[in-house]
């Protein structure tokens, strides 16, 4: 009776267990699982990433090419190379000794012996003036005030501009003639040219009449005459081509000429 109590024992205790299984999060605890308060996860410093020092861009200096087909370098603030006899910039203007529409060049270079048709320049345009002056002496006697003023002082710097056209005619061979050298005698000299300008520089503003009458004594018997001498002998050097050889007169000297 008792070992038929104990198989049958043995028999049913496998049975139970099949029938109730334990729970695998249980049968772990029971085996070997950390007890009591909850288990924390080990900590590990962190892993580091490995420094390296920065990797520098080479530092070699690039020669400019050079040889033929070498260009230029280019973008803001590249200059141009200067090379010996470069020409100057567009626009730039360059002054010559005698160079057309200078100075120098219409009445010659300082100093070089005139051509035939700067003597013939020279004395059309003393003639010219000359005509200026007459002209103001002429009108003189029926003008008063700022308007004389303002016109004696226009044939002053006519009168003045003379002497441009008379060192032209200096710088000739043929100045060096006794009819020049007495002309030149007589306007310079004697004074009789500077004369003129002084009267024509201290015009009164009334009684141009008088003042007109005064520069006419002079001017007709001395300075007058030797202006034409000097126009006779730039137009025979030139061979002709002044408008006419002598200088133009105010009525009290007898009139153009």
């Amino acid at each position: 009776m008792k070992f038929s109590l104990v198989l049958l024992a043995l028999v049913a205790a496998p049975l139970a267990a099949l029938s109730n299984p334990v729970p695998q999060s249980a049968a772990v605890a029971d085996f070997g699982a950390p007890k009591g308060a909850a288990a924390k996860a080990p900590k590990f410093p962190a892993a580091k990433a490995p420094k390296f020092p920065a990797a520098k861009a080479p530092t070699a200096k690039a020669k400019a090419p050079t040889g033929l087909g070498a260009k230029a370098p280019t973008g803001p603030g590249a200059k141009a190379p200067k090379l010996p006899g470069a020409r100057p910039a567009v626009g730039a203007k360059a002054t010559l000794p005698g160079a057309a529409g200078s100075a120098e060049g219409a009445k010659g270079v300082a100093g070089s012996v005139p051509s035939a048709a700067q003597l013939v320049a020279a004395a059309n345009a003393w003639r010219a003036d000359t005509g200026k002056v007459s002209a103001f002496l002429n009108a003189a006697p029926t003008m008063s005030g700022t308007a004389l003023l303002r016109a004696a002082a226009a044939a002053n710097v006519a009168e003045k501009d003379e002497l441009n056209h008379k060192a032209v005619i200096d710088r000739h061979p043929i100045s060096k003639t006794a009819a020049v050298q007495q002309a030149n005698k007589m306007l310079v000299t004697q004074g009789h040219f500077q004369a003129v300008v002084d009267a024509l520089t201290r015009f009164p503003a009334t009684g141009g009449q008088a003042a007109a009458s005064r520069i006419n004594t002079n001017r007709c018997p001395n300075v007058l005459p030797a202006i034409d001498a000097y126009l006779r002998a730039a137009n025979q050097a030139a061979g002709g081509g002044v408008a006419q050889p002598a200088a133009i007169r105010p009525t009290a000297c007898g009139g153009p000429q």
